[in-house]
C-alpha cells in the first residue's frame, strides 16, 4: 500500500472508520480502487466509499497507486468518474499539504456522521 494510502488508513481508523472492502474496478481508467468504510462509532455501521481517482490527463501505462490526485466520498459503489457529490469530504493529493487535507478530510467525514 502507498505511503498515502497508509496515512488515510491509519487516520481514518483513528477516526472510527474500518476499512471493510478495499476493490478496483477492472478496466476503468478513471479509478484506481476504492474502499468501503463503515463507522465504528455515531451511526454505528453508516457504510461511505472512499474512491482514488487517477488524474484525467495521465497517459502512460499505471501501476496501481500512480497518477492518483484526488480522493473522494460517494454514498454508493463507484461506477463513474462523475459520480461523486461534491458536497462529500475530498482530499487533494498536493504535496506538502496531504496531512493538513487528510485531516480536514477526518474532521469533514465525521461532521458527515454526526448528521
Amino acid at each position: 500500500m502507498q505511503t498515502y494510502k497508509q496515512q488515510l488508513h491509519t487516520a481514518l481508523e483513528r477516526a472510527g472508520w474500518e476499512v471493510v472492502e478495499v476493490a478496483t474496478l477492472p478496466g476503468s481508467w478513471w479509478c484506481d480502487e476504492f474502499w468501503c468504510i463503515q463507522s465504528r462509532r455515531e451511526q454505528w455501521g453508516l457504510e461511505l466509499f472512499v474512491v482514488f481517482l487517477v488524474d484525467l490527463q495521465w497517459e502512460q501505462p499505471r501501476k496501481l497507486g500512480q497518477g492518483v490526485w484526488q480522493v473522494v466520498t460517494t454514498p454508493s459503489r463507484p461506477t463513474g468518474w462523475t459520480q461523486y457529490d461534491e458536497q462529500l469530504p475530498t482530499v487533494y493529493l498536493s504535496r506538502g499539504r496531504y496531512d493538513e487535507n487528510v485531516a480536514q478530510f477526518i474532521a469533514a467525514l465525521d461532521q458527515l456522521r454526526r448528521q
